[in-house]
């Protein structure tokens, strides 16, 4: 499930499609909707270590800077 939502005087609304300077929400996407959020620009990277059931939050460093 992807939901977009942006931010308003009011709080967050949900919005049908993305704009600039939206967040999107993604919750256990199937194939096309990972297709989608690339699609976007969004690293496939940035999605599969997330689905993974034995992958644990973690930061990390690299050439002294940290994500």
């Amino acid at each position: 499930m992807i939901n977009y939502l942006k931010n308003t005087e009011t709080g967050l609304t949900q919005i049908d499609e993305p704009v600039s300077g939206c967040w999107i929400r993604v919750q256990d996407p199937n194939q096309s909707e990972i297709l989608e959020i690339t699609g976007l620009g969004i690293p496939q990277d940035f999605i599969t270590p997330a689905l993974d059931i034995d992958e644990r939050p973690r930061t990390e460093r690299e050439d002294n800077v940290q994500y």
